[in-house]
């Protein structure tokens, strides 16, 4: 084989990949804009494996001849795969000492950080995953509780199992479940969702917390 000839060869190998690298780590799935509009495709929100991270932007490919690249204030959901994520303006009460070590995040009207997070499960007690980049090229998470109408959301767990002072705290219009948790019959996230939706639902809505 000539030279020229194994350089076409090469050149044509190189096109013919380069559209399935192009698409390496896009799922189905598709945008929410701020209007309402849903632009559907195929999404991408992270580099994984080597030097992972969480992209700043959302990139979707929709047929265009370029990648549209979507910052989370120009979105308020999104879909890729079999996950959805939803954005909130997010903030941290930091009035007092106390406040510092508080590990709620609170839905805020101005000021804060768009923030997208995974929907675990979605109703009147919704349930959600803080996605983030760890040290060793992996991503892990941390688990929220959000109550419907309530802009605050309370964080659920340590390495060390549930944080039942605060979920103690934060479900104190349902005296049922305040009451499972104390006495650790309830010692999952969906475990605490069900319940609510079981007991704190059905006899009349549970108190809003101020």
């Amino acid at each position: 084989m000539s030279i020229k000839l194994l350089v076409f060869t090469l050149c044509c190998c190189m096109w013919y990949t380069l559209p399935s690298f192009g698409q390496r780590g896009y799922l189905p799935g598709y945008v929410v804009l701020n209007n309402g509009d849903t632009l559907n495709g195929r999404v991408k929100d992270r580099k994984e494996r080597f030097a992972a991270r969480i992209y700043n932007k959302i990139r979707l490919k929709n047929g265009g001849l370029f990648t549209k690249k979507f910052a989370p204030r120009k979105i308020i959901a999104y879909r890729r795969g079999k996950s959805t994520y939803e954005r909130f303006l997010i903030g941290r009460k930091k009035s007092t000492l106390r406040d510092i070590f508080n590990t709620n995040l609170y839905i805020v009207p101005w000021g804060g950080e768009f923030t997208f997070f995974r929907i675990a499960h979605k109703g009147p007690l919704s349930y959600y995953y803080h996605e983030f980049e760890s040290d060793d090229d992996y991503f892990d998470f941390e688990a929220y509780f959000k109550l419907e109408g309530n802009n605050e959301l309370v964080h659920i767990n340590t390495i060390f199992g549930l944080r039942r002072k605060s979920l103690v705290k934060f479900f104190d219009g349902c005296p049922k479940l305040v009451e499972a948790i104390k006495n650790k019959e309830l010692r999952e996230p969906m475990d605490i969702v069900n319940y609510y939706e079981q007991y704190c639902i059905s006899p009349g809505p549970v108190k809003k917390r101020e």
